[in-house]
């Protein structure tokens, strides 16, 4: 009798974790579909489930884990908690160092490895990751507020805001895009010169890096161009913008051959 509920019992227990572990497989083919739609939320939370299961996580799981989360910080690490980025960190290590041996999987290993050391470029700690988030809300703040200003074409307040927005991130590409569009709007047939200044705050910044910021100079010297030889009709202003267009572009192309024959042709006004 008692061999025979040993029987039935170890019988019932095997149907329930074969039923188990079909059902953890349901749901990682799920958590599959669901990563190769870019749904990575879904992705998270269908392996989750999984490993809930089966009381235990494997390489499968914990190599699409780590994916997913992955490409959740990379859409934007700051609308995620702090001990979201410290999980990836830990299951990454995890990973790392559990699975180095595992055999045919080189490939999944190296991805790993990749993460581990994208994930070096994000805050190291809780108070540096605040910090960064923080300095991400004045800078969104920066940029809804200026943005309205342009719309409205408010321009002489919103010139004000955009200088503050330029200082206060050197590096980012909208202020100056910003800067750029309330100057003008300051001044549209450029015969007033209302633009000048800004433009010349602007590229004080921008000189300072120019290989980076060769195409933004370029932009922004043709219009200083522009006003002083065609506005102002000040060819010695526009010879010296030239000379930078021509210091920008020292080697043979196009806009080093314009530069050159336009001041040959200023020199003789």
């Amino acid at each position: 009798m008692k061999q025979t509920l040993l029987i039935t019992f170890l019988l019932a227990f095997n149907l329930s974790l074969f039923a188990q572990q079909a059902i953890a497989k349901i749901k990682y083919e799920e958590a599959e579909e669901a990563y190769a739609a870019n749904n990575f939320k879904t992705t998270l939370s269908k392996l989750i489930e999984a490993e809930t299961i089966l009381n235990t996580t494997n390489p499968r799981i914990l190599y699409l884990k780590i994916m997913a989360q992955s490409k959740i910080l990379e859409q934007n690490v700051f609308a995620e908690e702090y001990s979201f980025l410290e999980s990836l960190r830990r299951t990454t290590d995890k990973y790392l160092k559990e699975y180095e041996n595992l055999p045919d999987n080189d490939d999944k290993y190296r991805d790993i490895y990749k993460v581990s050391e994208q994930l070096k470029k994000y805050p190291a700690n809780q108070d540096e990751f605040i910090k960064r988030k923080k300095d991400l809300s004045d800078e969104v703040d920066y940029y809804r507020i200026v943005a309205a200003g342009i719309a409205a074409k408010d321009y002489v307040n919103t010139i004000e805001i955009a200088k503050k927005y330029l200082f206060a991130y050197p590096n980012k590409p909208q202020p100056y895009a910003f800067l750029r569009k309330a100057a003008i709007g300051l001044d549209l047939d450029g015969s007033k010169g209302l633009a000048v200044p800004y433009f010349n705050l602007m590229d004080s910044l921008l000189e300072k890096d120019i290989d980076k910021n060769r195409k933004s100079l370029y932009s922004n010297y043709t219009y200083l161009l522009f006003y002083y030889e065609e506005k102002a009709k000040d060819y010695n202003k526009a010879i010296e913008v030239l000379d930078k267009i021509i210091a920008i572009y020292p080697y043979p192309c196009e806009e080093n051959r314009v530069a050159k024959d336009t001041k040959e042709r200023l020199k003789k006004m």
